[in-house]
Parts: C-alpha cells; sequence; structure tokens
C-alpha cells in the first residue's frame, strides 16, 4: 500500500502490526522532542493514566495494563516510592490493594495527557480531520475491548 515512504525499512511487512509500532515509536519520539520528560521513569506514564481518580484495585489495573500483578506491585512500589501514588490495603478486606494518585501523580498525569493532545492535534492537522478522525474511530473499535470495555470514545 505505502511501500514506497519505507526506503530503509522496506523489507518490513506492511501489515497493522508493523504499522502501529511505527505510530508507537513516533508518539514516544516527539513526546521526547516536546520537552523533558514530566518524571524521569517513562514507564510510569502509562500507567498513571490508567489509574482512575478514584483510584483502582492492583489486580484491576494489573488486568488493564496487561501485567502480571506481581510485576506491577513492583511498579507500585516505586511509583509510591517516587511519590506519584499511594496505596492502601482496604480495611473490608486487607488483600485488596487499592491504588491513587497522589497531587504529584495528577500532576505529571495531566502534563502527559496535554503532550499526547498535542502531538494528536498536530497528526490530525497533518493526516487531515476526516482522515483521523476516522483512524481513531477504527483503532477504538478494533482495540478497547481488549482493555475490558466498550464504552464510548469522549468527544
Amino acid at each position: 500500500m505505502h511501500k514506497g515512504r519505507l526506503s530503509a525499512a522496506s523489507h518490513l511487512p506492511d501489515h497493522v502490526l508493523v504499522l502501529v509500532e511505527g505510530v508507537n515509536r513516533r508518539m514516544h519520539r516527539e513526546l521526547l522532542e516536546a520537552g523533558d520528560p514530566p518524571h524521569p521513569r517513562g514507564g510510569f506514564m502509562r500507567l498513571l493514566q490508567m489509574i482512575p481518580e478514584r483510584g483502582i484495585r492492583i489486580t484491576d489495573l494489573a488486568a488493564l495494563s496487561g501485567m502480571t500483578k506481581q510485576s506491577l506491585g513492583e511498579f507500585v512500589n516505586a511509583m509510591e516510592e517516587d511519590g506519584l501514588v499511594v496505596s492502601e490495603k482496604l480495611p473490608s478486606d486487607r488483600r485488596v490493594r487499592v491504588v491513587v494518585r497522589t497531587a504529584d501523580g495528577e500532576r505529571v498525569a495531566r502534563e502527559v495527557s496535554a503532550r499526547i493532545a498535542a502531538v494528536e492535534q498536530a497528526w490530525r492537522k497533518e493526516a487531515g480531520p476526516e482522515r483521523y478522525d476516522t483512524m481513531k474511530a477504527v483503532l477504538y473499535d478494533l482495540g478497547m475491548e481488549s482493555f475490558g470495555t466498550r464504552t464510548e470514545p469522549e468527544a
């Protein structure tokens, strides 16, 4: 389809997995080009974005992020040490650990969201609003179910 654009990577297959990886790489590159990351540990950014304001159980965050509970627990411990989240056991069930963003975690999550929105706005202009909106709608339809939700996207 667009093989002429790939030049040095022309040997790569022209399928969705490669294309989505390319978009992911470009997003990361453009976020870094926007300035210093809002937090030195970039891996925390995705997880901070997944924590709702009221908090989330470790088990649910692990499922949402595609991580094991053990790996996620280590990430949460490190984010707690960095002051981005707090975690507490539920008084009603001491086995359940709930993670909530701190004020600093909220600030970092807002900054990441703003940077992503700026990149998306530039891409929408580059691709054209109709094409960009269609692409996003298709990605939403194809991918949101894997996060366990099929709610309508925000306007």
